[in-house]
C-alpha cells in the first residue's frame, strides 16, 4: 500500500489538472508517481534491513558490492509491480463504469460468485506480477550479477 497510495494520488492529481488525459499520458503520470514513491521507499527498506539485493549487476547498481546496494533496474521493475499496476487498477475501478479491465465481465456471473471471482482475479494478477518481478530480478542478476561479499550475519 505504501507504493499504491502515492500512485493513486498522482493519477488523481493528473486527472484533475488535465481532465482529457490520454491513456499513454495517464500511464506516464502513474509511472512517474510510482517511481517517486519507489525512490523514497526503496532506500528506507534496504537500509533498515527489510530486504536486500544479494546479487546485482554492478554497472546498473547504486552502492554496488555492498549489502545495501540498490539496482536501478529493480527500482523500475518494482515501480511497475508495486505502484503502477495496482494504481491503474484502482483508478479504473473508480473512474470507469466497467471497472478495471481484469474485473470486466463480472456482471454476467451470478451475484453470489462475483466477490469470489473478483478476489481471485486480483490475487491472480498480483501473483503474476510478483512472478514477473522475481523472474526478472533473477534473470538480470544471473546475466551479470555479482554476489556481495559483505552481507551482515543477520541478513544471511
Amino acid at each position: 500500500m505504501l507504493w499504491v497510495l502515492p500512485t493513486v494520488w498522482g493519477l488523481e492529481t493528473a486527472i484533475r489538472r488535465w481532465p482529457n488525459l490520454s491513456r499513454p499520458r495517464l500511464v506516464l503520470a502513474g509511472l512517474s508517481a510510482a517511481m517517486a514513491a519507489e525512490l523514497a521507499l526503496e532506500p528506507v527498506m534496504v537500509f533498515s534491513g527489510g530486504y536486500i539485493y544479494a546479487s546485482a549487476v554492478p554497472s546498473l547498481t547504486l552502492f554496488a558490492g555492498h549489502w545495501y546496494q540498490i539496482p536501478v533496474y529493480a527500482t523500475v521493475i518494482a515501480s511497475l509491480v508495486y505502484g503502477l499496476i495496482p494504481g491503474l487498477m484502482c483508478h479504473y475501478d473508480h473512474h470507469h463504469p466497467q471497472g478495471a479491465p481484469i474485473l470486466r465481465g463480472l456482471q454476467t456471473l451470478p451475484r453470489r460468485a462475483r466477490p469470489w471471482v473478483a478476489a481471485l482475479s486480483v490475487v491472480g494478477m498480483a501473483q503474476l506480477c510478483f512472478l514477473g518481478l522475481t523472474v526478472s530480478y533473477a534473470v538480470i542478476a544471473a546475466l551479470g550479477g555479482v554476489v556481495t561479499p559483505d552481507l551482515p550475519a543477520h541478513l544471511r
